[in-house]
């Protein structure tokens, strides 16, 4: 047998499983999923001609829940074709939604060449058990942490890339994450990613506590991640009807770079005019990074941060609601200290309820050696259609 046909047949015989035991016990069994085309590019410059690459993905998600809710299954697979002449020099890129470095290896690529690359990944694969305050979840999973809308400090688990074009998808992490729950709105929760070969000095381990006093919501979380240790917080207070974030962490006994703090404050707010329009400011103190664009390479990066290596930035988002089925946004971040920055519009419209259509163009701007100065924009198209079946 190839190893395309068992990597098939691992999904395969996954849902036919889980299609089965749901017979058995009675319980609910769900697919949803998606079909997505995404198709971006370069424009010519002087010096290069216009690239462009062809992203197509096929995703199965299946769901089997309990009728007690005391074990639910989820397993999550994408089937991807890309091709075009971008793919070589944005491997990185096209690997951004890939979980890196864990424990278990669950992306094959089942044929490529300079060019070309049709792989399948496992995106989600856990179990979750949830008994009396407790709950219980080992696998494939992304945990969300943090209250920032741009950038989270203390999400050093799952950190995603604002400047990504799929903001919706986010690589998850081989780990185990146990809750007590002492109310609805209060929790302790212990995380453990041994990640790749299980090796301690890589691996994380992270607690968080949360409670809501004086109807606001505060998180404090400590831990170490591989070989440094961390301890931060959050915070959430409703104001003037919108939310008002603060979250800050500290990064200390690292072996291979100076203790440092990172830090964000934001506020956002929805406003009904004729429709919805959603508004966000946001403030990011980087500690790690550098003020002047010179000293740039003295940054040390861990490949789990978002990376950024300037000092202060600000982050901006504007959602409006044109109809109820088509929403204009635009996406931007400025790094205030070499005056660089990014700025990324779109436009999605939904002619069916389970078909959306977008289109977007990211711009980067600023002078020779500024963080952004030197990216190349890039606009893209995406055809998106949903779909779910209940069994």
């Amino acid at each position: 047998m190839t190893g395309k046909s068992r990597v098939n047949l691992r999904f395969s015989a996954a849902i036919l499983f889980l299609s089965l035991l749901s017979g058995q016990a009675r319980a609910a069994f769900e697919v949803t999923g998606y079909a997505k085309s995404l198709d971006f590019g370069y424009p010519s410059t002087e010096d290069e001609s216009a690239k462009s690459l062809s992203g197509n993905r096929l995703r199965l998600d299946g769901r089997w829940k309990d009728p007690k809710n005391i074990l639910n299954l989820r397993l999550a697979a994408d089937n991807e074709v890309l091709w075009g002449s971008l793919l070589k020099s944005q491997r990185t890129a096209v690997n951004s939604i890939l979980a890196k470095e864990e424990l278990l290896d669950m992306t094959w690529n089942l044929s490529e060449n300079e060019n070309f690359l049709w792989r399948e990944n496992f995106y989600r694969a856990y179990a979750e058990s949830h008994i009396s305050h407790m709950d219980l979840t080992v696998g494939r999973q992304r945990i969300a942490w943090g209250q920032g809308r741009i950038w989270n400090p203390t999400d050093v688990i799952n950190p995603y890339n604002p400047l990504s074009i799929e903001r919706d998808e986010r690589p998850g992490s081989d780990l185990a994450d146990a809750r007590w729950n002492f109310s609805a709105l209060s929790f302790l929760e212990g995380v453990y990613a041994p990640k790749k070969d299980a090796d301690w000095d890589k691996s994380i381990v992270m607690g968080k506590f949360r409670a809501n006093v004086l109807r606001m919501d505060f998180e404090f979380v400590g831990g170490k991640r591989g070989k440094e240790d961390l301890a931060g917080f959050s915070q959430t207070a409703q104001v003037f009807d919108g939310s008002l974030r603060a979250e800050a962490i500290y990064n200390f006994d690292s072996e291979v770079r100076r203790d440092f703090a990172k830090a964000v404050i934001s506020y956002d707010r929805s406003f009904s005019l004729p429709n919805t329009l959603y508004l966000l400011g946001e403030y990011f103190y980087n500690g790690i990074g550098e003020k002047n664009k010179e000293d740039y390479f003295k940054v040390v990066l861990n490949p789990q941060d978002q990376s950024f290596v300037g000092k202060d930035y600000y982050g901006f988002g504007a959602t409006y609601d044109v109809t109820p089925l088509f929403k204009a946004e635009c996406y931007g971040i400025i790094n205030l200290n070499d005056g660089s920055f990014f700025a990324g519009p779109k436009m999605s419209w939904q002619p069916l309820t389970d078909l959306e259509l977008s289109a977007g163009y990211q711009v980067y701007n600023g002078k020779d050696r500024t963080e952004f100065g030197n990216l190349r924009d890039i606009g893209f198209v995406q055809v998106q259609w949903f779909f779910s079946r209940m069994f």
